[in-house]
């Protein structure tokens, strides 16, 4: 098991933070679902601080966020939609949006990209190239390409696995996305929470699919993810409480962190390195889904320092 420590965590409860990023000055950004804001955390004080809100306009329903990548230096798209959180009906279809916040000055400049009526539900987001982001509609089982300069986005790609099987006990189904480059191919990874597995399908300079996809692992509840250079990845379980390692191809999922009776990662939601994939930082939303015996937590970041 690795070394675990929380860095940061929120005053009250219910909260949730989604989705987690890092800037080049090792500040971790992290979403919120119960709120929609951006949220700053320096590892170094182990202080946080609200750093962006939305929206912008009196007239915008948006009161939740979603996922973040970082597009090139200090440049991150950000999702938003309609969530309803505390009266358990969920996501509002149709009201999903991209956002770019530009943090390269004294304040955050964010301005909307795109209204996406088309996603069901944007979750994940990943970084394709400089003007390019990956977005997976977690309800509806496909993957978008979103050009940040013009707005415009359609479907890249689709798969079986990116889908909800018959008879899930719920609806939830492509969640995480990363991409993964080698010398001799690109990946997308992604999560299916509903189908308990993860995998990566590899993909042509054009982002369309160059062969079958493969299943990295499978039985456990996967969530957001997080890929290594060498091919390593790390998932983060939500509901069961952990950070698991898959092998570089694929392997058995060995847990590094937390337990399903235990509050160290509880409700673990996503995952990102830092100090050069020393550390793994972990965004969670405390474990409100499936309380730990009976209890759950206001949402934190929490160090998993990598052996």
């Amino acid at each position: 098991m690795a070394s675990v420590k929380t860095i940061f965590q929120l005053s009250s409860q219910p909260t949730w933070f989604e989705n987690i990023s890092i800037r080049s000055n090792g500040a971790v950004l992290a979403t919120r679902l119960d709120v929609p804001e951006v949220w700053a955390i320096d590892p170094a004080t182990s202080t946080g601080s609200s750093l962006i809100r939305l929206p912008l306009a009196e007239d915008d329903p948006t009161n939740a966020l979603t996922g973040i990548c970082e597009l090139s230096p200090d440049i991150f798209a950000i999702g938003a939609g309609v969530y309803d959180m505390a009266g358990g009906t969920g996501p509002k279809p149709g009201s999903f949006s991209v956002w770019l916040a530009d943090l390269t000055g004294d304040k955050p400049r964010v301005s909307k990209v795109a209204d996406t009526p088309e996603i069901v539900m944007i979750n994940g987001m990943a970084t394709w190239d400089e003007q390019t982001a990956l977005v997976t509609d977690c309800l509806s089982g496909k993957i978008y390409k979103l050009d940040i300069s013009s707005g415009s986005y359609s479907i890249a790609l689709e798969d079986e696995t990116m889908t909800t099987p018959p008879n899930a006990p719920f609806p939830i189904c492509i969640n995480g996305i990363k991409v993964h480059r080698t010398p001799a191919q690109a990946y997308v990874y992604y999560t299916t929470t509903t189908r308990q597995s993860v995998y990566r399908l590899p993909v042509t300079s054009a982002l369309e699919s160059a062969g079958p996809a493969e299943t990295l692992a499978s039985g456990l509840l996967p969530d957001d993810l997080a890929v290594a250079q060498d091919g390593t990845v790390y998932v983060c379980t939500n509901t069961t409480n952990t950070v698991v390692r898959i092998p570089p191809g694929g392997g058995e999922a060995v847990t590094i962190a937390g337990g399903e009776s235990e509050m160290a990662v509880a409700g673990s939601t996503s995952c990102v390195f830092g100090e050069g994939e020393k550390v793994l930082y972990v965004a969670t939303a405390g474990g409100i889904m499936a309380p730990v015996d009976g209890k759950s937590e206001p949402a934190k970041i929490v160090e998993v320092r990598l052996g």
